[in-house]
């Protein structure tokens, strides 16, 4: 498979260094140009821009640092609705906003794409070791843990949320670090 991951920090590199392990083809982007040499090196194709990676890839994975920097992701002049989302699935493992990741994913179905809210929850040494645990909304959200999620990263679990008219991903991850910071 085909696999874009945009956001290559701490916890985003080693997200897609384990998409590239899995054996599926790697693109990568970030901010920061520097920050894909390290993957490039291991065979991964540098995009651009997120709308230069939707037109080659059947899954594009974001994982960025919040509700702002998704929103240009996808929405930017450059971002993935730029693009043709038509057919392709988008995975966000960014923890943010529920409603933005509503707002942003009914942009993206409505121009023909497969939006699924994906936060992650745990360390960098869980995004190195592949055993992160996710929490997946999506109105695809049970066929996606299947074809997309397994193999992706290792040993992750996945805990499937349901549509993402109702909820998204990031409601039990906003609920879980309310009570850890109260």
């Amino acid at each position: 498979m085909k696999v874009g991951f945009i956001g290559l920090g701490n916890m985003g590199s080693a997200a897609a260094r384990n998409v590239q392990r899995a054996g599926h083809e790697l693109f990568v982007h970030d901010i920061r140009r520097e920050a894909g040499h390290r993957l490039e090196e291991h065979g991964a194709t540098w995009c651009d821009s997120p709308r230069q990676m939707i037109d080659q890839v059947d899954v594009v994975m974001s994982m960025v640092f919040g509700p702002k920097e998704i929103e240009q992701v996808v929405r930017g002049a450059d971002g993935l609705l730029a693009g043709d989302v038509r057919g392709r699935t988008w995975i966000d493992l960014t923890t943010s906003s529920p409603g933005l990741m509503r707002s942003l994913a009914a942009e993206v179905r409505a121009a023909g794409g497969y939006p699924v809210d994906a936060p992650v929850t745990g360390s960098i040494d869980s995004c190195i070791r592949g055993d992160m645990i996710l929490f997946v909304g999506g109105d695809e959200a049970g066929h996606l843990v299947e074809r997309d999620f397994e193999g992706l990263f290792g040993g992750s679990e996945v805990a499937p949320r349901g549509d993402m008219r109702t909820t998204t991903g990031s409601r039990p991850i906003a609920a879980n670090s309310r009570l850890n910071n109260s």
